[in-house]
Parts: C-alpha cells; sequence; structure tokens
C-alpha cells in the first residue's frame, strides 16, 4: 500500500465490520496527500463503522447499478468509460478540508463553556462556524437545539426570580408586569397566572389594573372614581361616573406593537429602523392623528379583552386636574 497510489474500498455490511479493512482503510486516509480515496457504495452500511472520515468524501454508488457504478469509477480514475473507447482525462474529485478531530474537540469544549457560563452571543457564534465547517454534524445541530431551550430557560429562570421578588416586597405593578412577561414566555403556567391575578387585584385596590399588549408591552390604567369636578375656565361643576384611563399617553413601544401585530398604515416616523426607535421607546408616540388612535383603541381592546376608545374632553382633563380636580398638575 505504501507505493500505491488509489486507493478503492467496496463498502459492504461485512468490509465495515472488518478489522483488517479498517486498518488499510486508516492508513489510506492517513495519506490522502500520496493517494486518492475512492468509496464504493456497493450495499448499504454503516459507514460511521468503518470511518466517520469516509462520510466527507464523494461515494461512487454502485447500489443503483453495476454497469453504472462501474462507468462512474472509470472515469473518476482517468480510464476508458465502460462501454466508451477513448478515456477521459482523470479530474480528481474535490476533497473538503476537514478539521482534525483535536480542532473537532476543542470547538466543543468551546461551546460547552460558552453554554455553561450562559454566554449565549458567544455561544451561538461557535455553534454557527460549527455548522458552517459540517452542517449536518448532529453534535453541531444538538448544540443548537440545547442553546435555544437553555436560553428560554434562563429568560423564564430570571423572570421567576423578579416575579418573587416584587411579591416579597408587595410591589404589585412589578409582579403583575413579570408574570405577565412569564404568561408570554409559555402560557398556562399555573404559579405565574395566580400571581398575575393576585397582583391584578390588589392594583384594582389601589386603583390602577395592567393590561397586557403584546410581549414585554403593557399599558397601566388608572381608575377614576366618579363624582364632580371643575371643568374648564369657567369651573363648571360637571359629574362623571367611573372610568379608567391609561397612566401616561400612548408610548412609542405600544404603539409600535399595534403597528407590528396588523396592517395599519404607518407615517413617516415609523418607517425608521428599529435601533433609531430604542432609545425613545418610553417616550410618547408621535405622528399619530385621530384615525391612527382610534385604531390602536379597537386594537387594545381586542388584545386584552377590554373595553378601551379615546376619552373624551371632560375625561382627560379631570384625569389631569387630580383627584380634587383643582388643578392640571396632579395632586
Amino acid at each position: 500500500m505504501q507505493e500505491s497510489g488509489i486507493f478503492v474500498v467496496a463498502l459492504t455490511p461485512n468490509a465495515v465490520r472488518s478489522d483488517w479493512v479498517k486498518q488499510e482503510t486508516a492508513y489510506a486516509l492517513s495519506h490522502q496527500k500520496q493517494m486518492q480515496v475512492f468509496p464504493l457504495l456497493v450495499q448499504a452500511c454503516e459507514v460511521e463503522q468503518l470511518s466517520g472520515l469516509l462520510t466527507t468524501l464523494q461515494f461512487v454508488d454502485f447500489e443503483r447499478g453495476y454497469d453504472e457504478g462501474l462507468a462512474k469509477l472509470c472515469r473518476a480514475l482517468g480510464l476508458a468509460s465502460y462501454g466508451s473507447e477513448r478515456s477521459k482525462p482523470y479530474v480528481p474529485v474535490p476533497q473538503p478540508t476537514r478539521p482534525s478531530a483535536a480542532t473537532w474537540g476543542k470547538l466543543q469544549q468551546r461551546v460547552d463553556s460558552a453554554l455553561t457560563d450562559q454566554k449565549w452571543e458567544e455561544a451561538e457564534r461557535l455553534i454557527k462556524h460549527w455548522l458552517e465547517l459540517d452542517p449536518d454534524d448532529p453534535t453541531a445541530l444538538a448544540a443548537r437545539t440545547l442553546l435555544h431551550e437553555l436560553k428560554h430557560a434562563a429568560e423564564l429562570s430570571r423572570n421567576q426570580r423578579q416575579l418573587d421578588e416584587a411579591l416579597a416586597n408587595e410591589n404589585w405593578k412589578e409582579a403583575a408586569r413579570y408574570a405577565a412577561i412569564l404568561l408570554q414566555l409559555e402560557p398556562r403556567q399555573p404559579r405565574a397566572e395566580r400571581a398575575l391575578n393576585l397582583a391584578q387585584s390588589k392594583l384594582q385596590v389601589l386603583h390602577t389594573t395592567i393590561l397586557t399588549l403584546a410581549k414585554g408591552v403593557t399599558l397601566e390604567m388608572i381608575r377614576i372614581p366618579a363624582g364632580v369636578f371643575l371643568f374648564g375656565e369657567n369651573k363648571q361643576k360637571l359629574k362623571l361616573a367611573e372610568y379608567w384611563i391609561s397612566k401616561t399617553t400612548v408610548t412609542v413601544a405600544q404603539y409600535w406593537a399595534f403597528l407590528q401585530t396588523t396592517k395599519h398604515l404607518r407615517g413617516s416616523y415609523w418607517e425608521w429602523k428599529e435601533i433609531k426607535r430604542k432609545p425613545y421607546l418610553d417616550h410618547p408616540a408621535v405622528d399619530v392623528n385621530w384615525a391612527d388612535a382610534n385604531s390602536f383603541c379597537a386594537w387594545a381592546s381586542q388584545v386584552t379583552g377590554s373595553a378601551i376608545r379615546l376619552p373624551s374632553e371632560q375625561e382627560w382633563e379631570k384625569a389631569a386636574r387630580g383627584q380634587m380636580g383643582m388643578n392640571s398638575h396632579g395632586d
């Protein structure tokens, strides 16, 4: 074999179990710079039993027929094709460059370390590189699945800790927010559902409630009790029934959630890329007309199950003036 320039191995179930074939194949694969290796798939078998490196080479398939396989082999060897009069020039089959076993091992260790340390971006980058080297590597594919599962579990755990802390401190607003996030991440969590119900019941006593518009996006509503207030410059006494109004004007984050889930037409401001909007997510939404606002209310009603509309002038002024209805700067 030391003087051979070509190594042809016929792959059958018996061949891949043969110690002699394994030794000869291992020698040939370790000397690919000195010889060409041509695996012939004669019968279906588990090639990995012989050598995993064989799976990186181009097979000559004899399963489809002896004549067709022989013709392919002759062309690969540069011999006269079976049934032809003239030989074709030998064109070497491109052999993909495959990293050494040591390189594979080091790459897998780095991925394992990144996953253990919860360095998600680094793990994602390493797994992407791994799959670029071998898109079908089962270990790399399993690592990618594990990454998604671990990220999801970590996000659940982080929000659960925040929820537990909020409940312990009786911070019902934060508790409602984190419970809503948990239910967005994974619906039908009895513990989170109980926490959300508890927090909302407490907030109702405190005259506030939290509505969920989208993942991580909420709308805080304030209860305005029934009663008389002084309306307008003439301080006309008006009596209004109880109603609820949002604590703040609609924010960029809330309106963007509406645009993302509907086909509502956008103004020029809303064509901004996310990176430009991100610093202003808690700012009031702009470039919104009356029709836009009405459409937002209809959408918010649908996703929250609560009847939401634009406030009347009197309702807005009473909420803005404060509990005693004497000024426009709160109590």
